[in-house]
């Protein structure tokens, strides 16, 4: 994921400027985001394909969703390496304070349709 797109391996061979709406399962329901594909390479039996998002909102809710996958990490690994077991705003609240400035902006960063 970057300020502007994403990246992804799949099974299917995209065309350049094909339309493309990606879902990631994060929590209880999905996120999907609508891209437009930029390029796409095979890679042994995969294809790996690059994405723009297709409008400044789109970047924005996947970094958004970036966050919410770096909480969801930091509460598996607390609970292997502490023992403690943290609710998802318990989680959030200590990532926030430990990790969030180091986290770009999203609003800074976001991408521009040209």
């Amino acid at each position: 994921i970057s300020y502007g797109g994403l990246c992804f391996n799949c099974q299917t061979r995209f065309k350049k400027a094909d339309s493309v709406q990606i879902r990631i399962r994060v929590t209880d329901s999905p996120f999907e985001v609508q891209g437009r594909v930029v390029w796409c390479r095979k890679k042994g039996k995969h294809f790996e394909v690059g994405i723009t998002f297709t409008g400044e909102d789109e970047a924005n809710r996947v970094r958004m969703v970036e966050q919410i996958c770096q909480i969801e990490q930091y509460r598996h690994k607390v609970l292997e390496t502490e023992g403690r077991i943290l609710g998802r705003q318990e989680a959030a609240l200590e990532w926030i304070k430990k990790h969030a400035a180091g986290f770009p902006d999203v609003v800074r960063f976001s991408f521009r349709q040209r």
